[in-house]
């Protein structure tokens, strides 16, 4: 059975050190939405400070209905590892990006 861990929380909070914990007990393998919205952010030549990429993630919320987190983060991941039964999701922010891992699996 599949299972897609979301993490989220305030910056600074722990975040990295539970991911690596949950990676190296656990076998999770790491989903990076911040890995994708530098990438679009390097593409629009566009700084890659905290601000863009926040910005950016609200554009797409907005122009997606919250659904680009998973249908262009998590999803291409899944499918491209379909071995990998524990994946972890990170910097999930908003409750609607939340109910929409359930599309993910």
């Amino acid at each position: 059975m599949k299972r897609l861990l979301l993490l989220s929380g305030p910056v600074a909070s722990g975040k990295t050190s539970v991911s690596a914990a949950l990676q190296e007990l656990h076998g999770f393998v790491p989903i990076s939405s911040g890995y994708f919205l530098r990438t679009q952010l390097t593409a629009r030549n566009e700084p890659l400070d905290r601000h863009h990429l926040q910005e950016l993630g609200d554009s797409l919320d907005k122009s997606t209905d919250f659904s680009w987190l998973i249908e262009a983060v998590a999803n291409p991941a899944i499918q491209d590892q379909p071995a990998v039964e524990n994946w972890l999701l990170d910097a999930v922010r908003k409750p609607r990006q939340c109910r929409m891992s359930a599309l993910a699996l």
